[in-house]
């Protein structure tokens, strides 16, 4: 995937928040691009980190554990 989601289109598809995906920003774990403007953008490495996120987080693992 070559294409670039905005924070909007990543909720509709993970089924996080936009607070979940600030949070994740904020204690580094996951880095989206971002605009001149700052809105934040996603590309496919960053789908696949959210993804690996949520599994963990299943699997009973803390944020900082994940970090």
């Amino acid at each position: 995937m070559t294409d670039v989601l905005d924070i909007s289109e990543v909720v509709r598809r993970t089924g996080l928040t936009s607070r979940a995906l600030r949070f994740y920003e904020a204690r580094g774990l996951v880095a989206p691009l971002r605009t001149n403007s700052g809105r934040r953008l996603y590309g496919s490495g960053e789908l696949e980190r959210l993804s690996q996120i949520v599994a963990l987080k299943r699997a009973g693992l803390t944020l900082a554990q994940i970090q």
